[in-house]
């Protein structure tokens, strides 16, 4: 107390008579740009949050050796029941799951701001611009667990060359429809209030985890069945599911531009 005293003393006479600081420190100016800082404020956001880091970054790391344990079993199981040549489909189901459970986050993306949404709308940056950078974040972790995932299957020759350039599109147009699924939902129910504990206790990613999962199994649905259905039925389910990847990731990403501004300005903190 006494040296606290003393050295108190000291800087407010110093600040009386001359109006100066006591001590200069030499900032550095972040100089980096719209799109970084906001990439960077949102993966510290997720990183800041216990529930968020474990369940989204856990599962996108796990992903890759669930993906080569579910896959195998899937495949065995399987062949026990419908015969060889499901692997592909196998393949599509178990990743399709995998890329709903890390996308269904993306659900998050306004909801994790919480009492600090408002400054969202104050910086210099258009609302479509901070969402589009929020979601990129979304989409750059599901490609990661996707690449590694997809190097594991081709190395195990669970999929061939051709099946895993199918499986791949349509996945990459997935992730894409679920990330701007899960901004449109939070558009809608943006979810501001505190969490307890700061955790994420998130309706939106229980919805968009359904959601996710409903098109994933179609996915499984059309890889696994109709190569035993149809004649040349690989071809087709080729096409279709890569169809329902464009589909989805399109009819997203249109709603998403055309009414975020005006979602977006509705909400209020």
């Amino acid at each position: 107390m006494l040296v606290a005293k003393f050295v108190y003393q000291k800087i407010r006479t110093k600040e009386l008579d001359g109006g100066g600081t006591v001590s200069k420190r030499n900032s550095k100016i972040d100089d980096n740009s719209s799109g970084k800082a906001i990439f960077r404020h949102t993966f510290l956001e997720i990183l800041h949050t216990k529930s968020y880091s474990y369940f989204y970054l856990g599962v996108a790391l796990s992903t890759p050796v669930m993906v080569f344990f579910c896959n195998r079993l899937v495949t065995m199981v399987g062949e026990a029941q419908i015969g060889k040549g499901i692997n592909f489909g196998a393949s599509m189901l178990v990743v399709a799951v995998f890329m709903a459970m890390i996308g269904s986050f993306a659900a998050t993306i306004l909801s994790i701001e919480g009492k600090n949404f408002y400054i969202t709308k104050l910086v210099p940056v258009s609302y479509r611009k901070q969402l589009l950078i929020k979601g990129f974040l979304n989409v750059a972790v599901s490609l990661g667990a996707l690449l590694v995932s997809s190097i594991v299957l081709i190395a195990l020759k669970f999929v061939s060359a051709v099946e895993m350039v199918v499986l791949a599109i349509s996945q990459i147009l997935f992730v894409f429809g679920l990330v701007f699924n899960g901004i449109n939902l939070n558009l809608v129910n943006p979810n501001l209030k505190p969490k307890a504990n700061g955790d994420a206790e998130e309706i939106n990613v229980t919805y968009m985890l359904m959601i996710g999962l409903l098109i994933a199994g179609v996915f499984g649905v059309f890889s696994l069945l109709l190569p035993k259905i149809m004649e040349n039925g690989s071809t087709y389910a080729y096409i279709i599911v890569v169809a329902i990847g464009l589909v989805y990731a399109l009819t997203n990403f249109l709603v998403f531009w055309f009414t975020v501004d005006k979602k977006y300005r509705k909400i209020e903190v």
